[in-house]
């Protein structure tokens, strides 16, 4: 069952504190509606480093609004890594912040690169961008030095030096030869990135670093556009697809289909067409029961070998259609049709319900769908399918599904058929949706820049009766410790998801 319950929020209004500065901060409480709560906080307490509790507040009311409170650190107080802790009945929430003697940096300094390269990449590009706090280019030199660390010894590296650009920004191209000398074998299957910029004229430097994973797929075959079932005595038709590790089509590639079933095996040699796409076809003649499909790079599939190129295969299953009865298991299936991508806030998207029907009487069946979010039916409906005169329908209907705030983060979707055999035939799939709200907040300066001593004027639009709440912190700070800030993210990620 799941159970959907109002979530706590703690903010600081900054992630690194220097001993004798003040802990400024806020509780919130809201319900799965994002609306503030009248909640009790039993206990509000603060611990330092040492896990010593250094302040305490009983039995705080928030009505319906933010709550503020603030604690004075002494001058002596310990570095290291405090905790804020929030009690509400027997759920505690918890939030970090860091007491250090710090200098703020200069600049930042980030490394653009990707998160994963394939091992048959020649090269992949990794720029590095330094920028001041209040975003203008820093000029200087930038090191880079990429490694990849060995199982027994020392790491084998790439070193190079350049200037940076008008924006801040230089782009180096890392060649693979460098980390394909050795027996990969012998080496982790990882990058590590050093990027150091020193300031011209001052000598200052900031440095930022970043793991590259390697992966050692090649590329991907997989099935597309064949059934699941199929008419003993029929021809099944299918297809394969060949893509490399960035999901390009290869073409003019062998592949080797495997057809196997309890009785026989066969084989067929196929040639991608342009689009990566080799199209086959068997006859079910002699064929009784399942039938297992393997597409391989290879005449004979083989076990693979750690830390060498290969190919992700799929494997894909036909079962012979059977009549199907109350008494006996059904062929018969519905499938709520996945998508991989992030649906967009305010559209209309297309969902679709594949059915496959088998032995059933003609005539038709209501495909009826429920759509789910935040623990809540949001909307429901149905459509009809048609049952054809034979043995396997196989068919598609769809509807509209209006994606908003009010069902955001993740949707699921529930379809299910009664057939007139009295089968019942259910799925459901999971769709993730934009973090987006409802309600819309924007901030506005005027002056939108100015220079230190200059006075400027802050405006923020939002509904009536919304309660908001801005900090302003220097960005220096920021750079200096990320912390966790308050994000759509956090909020869906914390409040949104259900508890089992």
């Amino acid at each position: 069952i799941r159970v959907y319950k109002p979530m706590t929020f703690i903010q600081t209004d900054k992630p690194i504190y220097l001993p004798g500065q003040t802990v400024h901060f806020r509780v919130i409480t809201l319900d799965t509606k994002l609306r503030p709560a009248n909640q009790l906080y039993n206990i509000i307490e603060i611990k330092d480093a040492h896990q010593n509790r250094i302040g305490q507040w009983l039995n705080k009311m928030s009505n319906g609004k933010i709550l503020q409170l603030s604690y004075p650190l002494h001058s002596e107080a310990n570095e290291g890594i405090y905790i804020l802790s929030v009690s509400v009945n027997k759920t505690k929430t918890l939030h970090s912040f860091k007491v250090d003697k710090y200098v703020l940096p200069r600049f930042d300094v980030k490394i653009n690169a990707p998160d994963e390269i394939s091992i048959i990449q020649e090269e992949f590009e990794a720029e590095v961008c330094a920028k001041y706090t209040y975003r203008q280019s820093v000029a200087g030199s930038v090191d880079l030095q990429v490694c990849q660390p060995l199982e027994r010894s020392d790491k084998t590296c790439y070193k190079e030096t350049k200037q940076a650009d008008m924006k801040g920004c230089t782009t180096f191209t890392i060649k693979m030869t460098t980390f394909k000398k050795l027996d990969q074998r012998l080496m982790h299957s990882i990058l590590d990135l050093s990027a150091k910029v020193e300031e011209e004229g001052t000598g200052i430097s900031f440095s930022q670093e970043k793991k590259i994973q390697i992966s050692f797929v090649v590329g991907k075959l997989s099935f597309i556009d064949t059934p699941k079932l199929y008419d003993q005595g029929s021809t099944v038709e299918g297809k394969i697809k060949a893509v490399l590790y960035n999901n390009r089509p290869i073409p003019d590639m062998l592949v080797y289909l495997h057809i196997r079933n309890s009785s026989f095996s066969k084989l067929q040699n196929l040639t991608t067409d342009s689009d990566g796409v080799a199209a086959f076809s068997f006859s079910t003649a002699d064929v009784n029961g399942d039938i297992r499909l393997l597409a391989s790079p290879k005449l004979k599939p083989e076990i693979q070998s750690p830390k060498t190129p290969f190919y992700l295969t799929e494997d894909h299953t036909l079962s012979m259609a059977r009549p199907s009865s109350p008494e006996t298991e059904t062929m018969s299936s519905l499938e709520v049709k996945r998508q991989e991508k992030t649906l967009p806030c305010d559209s209309d998207q297309d969902i679709f319900i594949k059915y496959t029907v088998v032995g059933e009487a003609q005539g038709s069946v209501d495909v009826m769908y429920l759509v789910l979010s935040r623990g809540a039916i949001v909307m429901q409906g149905l459509k009809q399918a048609e049952v054809l005169d034979k043995s396997v329908t196989e068919g598609e209907v769809s509807f509209k599904l209006k994606v908003s705030a009010e069902i955001a983060p993740v949707v699921q979707v529930v379809a299910y058929a009664v057939l007139p055999s009295e089968t019942v035939i259910a799925n459901s799939s999971d769709f993730s949706t934009e973090k987006c709200f409802s309600h819309k907040v924007s901030l506005e300066f005027s002056p939108s820049s100015a220079v230190p001593g200059e006075e400027t004027t802050m405006q923020m639009t939002a509904q009536p009766d919304s309660l908001c709440g801005v900090s302003a912190v220097d960005q220096s700070v920021l750079i200096k410790e990320p912390g966790e800030t308050l994000n759509a993210d956090k909020v869906f990620d914390m409040g949104m998801y259900p508890q089992h």
